[in-house]
């Protein structure tokens, strides 16, 4: 089961299921580090972390995007 912080994000992408992170914030920095399983089944490691971030809704889609991006691998397709 999923909890925290991460409960409602990453549905419906390439990532979801497959993700153990941390997000953590501060005033206008937002970030998000952990592991994902990528498509091809490999392990990845990855850190995003986001300066002055002035709507943290809006950094966290970016950086889940990214993530879902990241899940994909080696499928990405631009």
């Amino acid at each position: 089961a999923r909890d925290g912080t991460l409960r409602s994000r990453l549905r419906g992408t390439p990532a979801a299921g497959r993700i153990s992170a941390k997000t953590g914030t501060l005033t206008h920095i937002n970030s998000l580090s952990g592991y994902v399983t990528a498509a091809n089944g490999e392990p990845l490691a990855f850190s995003i972390i986001c300066n002055d971030a002035t709507s943290l809704q809006q950094t966290a889609r970016a950086i889940d995007r990214m993530v879902a991006r990241i899940a994909a691998y080696p499928d990405l397709k631009d």
